[in-house]
């Protein structure tokens, strides 16, 4: 009962930290703006070098041509590729941080499929690869970035003891997760969990050994994702 309930905690805290940042946001001035970054949506060669229609001359008499096809293509490529991680890949960081990102993707999946399978019956053995494929990319991930920021001169210098703190605690939530997915009495336990959330029945929840630690983190995490 007390981890349902702990789990709406963590959601009101998070929706209201999020609609503070946005308030302090919107209360800030607006910024000066610099062509300074690649414009997506900028035509032609102007968005490799951070150019814009403000460089031409008599821009205001022409009509403004705007490629649509690259403002979702760049973004898409950060999304799913970290392509500018990649391209300044000076300390060996890409490989880890894409397992991390898609580590998370595949964590949010693997939870939009628990939820819907309370209603909706969905096979367990996709249920079981995402939650294994995205539980264990993310450990590598959080582990790779761990002895890098560790050995390496450069970046041991900008790693805070905060930042240990939390790729510590995302990696303890990626393996406990990871041991709960592949037993099916984890799974049993995580069913029992997102469908006493959804029916706000937080007395049915049964937990026991790794499962609880798992959402307990999980919880921790979530309060502070804001």
């Amino acid at each position: 009962m007390g981890m349902v309930v702990f789990t709406y905690v963590a959601f009101l805290v998070c929706v209201v930290g999020i609609a503070y940042r946005f308030y302090r946001f919107y209360k800030l001035p607006i910024n000066i703006r610099w062509e300074v970054y690649p414009v997506p949506h900028e035509p032609g060669e102007k968005k490799k070098y951070g150019g814009s229609y403000l460089e031409e001359f008599a821009w205001y008499e022409r009509k403004l041509e705007k490629d649509h096809v690259g403002e979702w293509v760049e973004p898409l490529k950060e999304i799913l590729w970290l392509e500018r991680v990649k391209t300044y890949n000076r300390y060996g960081l890409w490989i880890w941080s894409f397992c991390l990102h898609w580590g998370l993707w595949l964590m949010f999946l693997f939870v939009v499929l628990m939820l819907i399978n309370t209603k909706i019956s969905i096979p367990l053995r996709l249920i079981k690869t995402v939650g294994i494929l995205g539980y264990g990319m993310g450990s590598l991930g959080v582990l790779g970035l761990l002895v890098k920021r560790t050995i390496h001169p450069t970046l041991k210098l900008y790693t805070s003891p905060i930042d240990r703190v939390n790729l510590l605690l995302l990696l303890t939530l990626f393996v406990t997760d990871f041991l709960m997915v592949v037993s099916d009495e984890g799974l049993k336990y995580a069913f029992f969990y997102f469908n006493a959330i959804l029916s706000f029945a937080p007395q049915e929840t049964k937990f026991e050994g790794i499962a609880f630690w798992h959402f307990f983190i999980f919880n921790i995490i979530f309060s502070k994702s804001y």
